[in-house]
């Protein structure tokens, strides 16, 4: 009866991605919009008749946002994502949006250490991509891609703590916190 009566959705190849623990729960949510297309992007206001400036306020490319540019058409997103791939020591160029989707689901299929600390570099890099366009669009306040990706790899080290299965990895990617990588 309770199968019958709900409603059918069709699966998605991300779920892994936003389910477990392993990430900020705001990071989380900001990817799960961002997974869903449902972060207010200046396209996607354009559709609900809100008039906004167009162009990208995180690059000087003078694109229109949208959610593909963000992520990771736009140097400052591709930056900081190749940045955190990078020190990883993953052999990988920074794709699009859907590519790295696809990259990154092939990266993330089990629970080893190195998918889950994968997971939550991505979600990070969604996370503060949204939070810097905020900051710039709203506050006209900015913080250098190099900055967030320190932020980033101490965050990562704060939640790995908790994290026993990451020990050894985090002790290999130690340096990063201290920007001696940046």
């Amino acid at each position: 009866m309770y199968i019958a009566a709900r409603s059918q959705f069709q699966k998605v190849t991300w779920k892994n991605l936003v389910l477990g623990d392993v990430t900020i729960p705001r990071h989380l949510f900001i990817l799960w919009l961002a997974l869903n297309q449902r972060l207010a992007t200046v396209d996607r206001l354009a559709k609900w008749k809100i008039d906004v400036p167009k162009e990208c306020v995180l690059c000087t490319s003078q694109k229109e946002e949208t959610l593909d540019h963000l992520f990771f058409e736009c140097a400052y997103a591709r930056s900081i994502w190749a940045a955190l791939v990078g020190w990883l020591k993953e052999q990988h160029n920074v794709g699009s949006w859907e590519q790295e989707l696809k990259w990154l689901i092939k990266r993330t299929n089990n629970s080893r250490p190195r998918a889950q600390v994968l997971t939550f570099l991505f979600a990070a890099t969604v996370y503060y991509t949204w939070m810097e366009r905020n900051k710039r669009r709203f506050q006209n306040q900015c913080i250098t891609y190099a900055k967030r990706v320190r932020e980033i790899a101490l965050q990562l080290h704060i939640k790995g703590q908790n994290m026993s299965k990451w020990k050894s990895m985090l002790e290999q990617l130690n340096r990063y916190s201290s920007g001696n990588n940046v």
